[in-house]
């Protein structure tokens, strides 16, 4: 139950943020329920924002939104990835 209301917080938060910085409307239901609109849109904000605050709930609501999935936007290949051993020294 607090991880929803805590989901509706960032939300309404951010529609505000982005009202107010970004003169952009933002529609939570698909927010919310559309993954591709979600991803589509947290990506166009944080790249617009300048307001770390705005790019804070964008990683958060990314986070609650849209589980990590490997292989998928992963900034290190899959090749590299399972060749990876502990460190330098390994």
């Amino acid at each position: 139950m607090d991880e929803h209301i805590e989901l509706l917080r960032l939300l309404a938060r951010l529609k505000l943020q982005v009202r107010r910085e970004l003169d952009q409307s933002v529609d939570l239901e698909r927010l919310k329920n559309d993954s591709q609109y979600a991803r589509a849109r947290l990506d166009e904000i944080e790249e617009s924002t300048t307001d770390e605050e705005v790019l804070i709930n964008v990683l958060r609501l990314r986070e609650m939104l849209l589980p990590y999935q490997p292989g998928k936007g992963s900034a290190i290949p899959a090749a590299i990835e399972q060749r990876y051993l502990f460190g330098a020294r390994s």
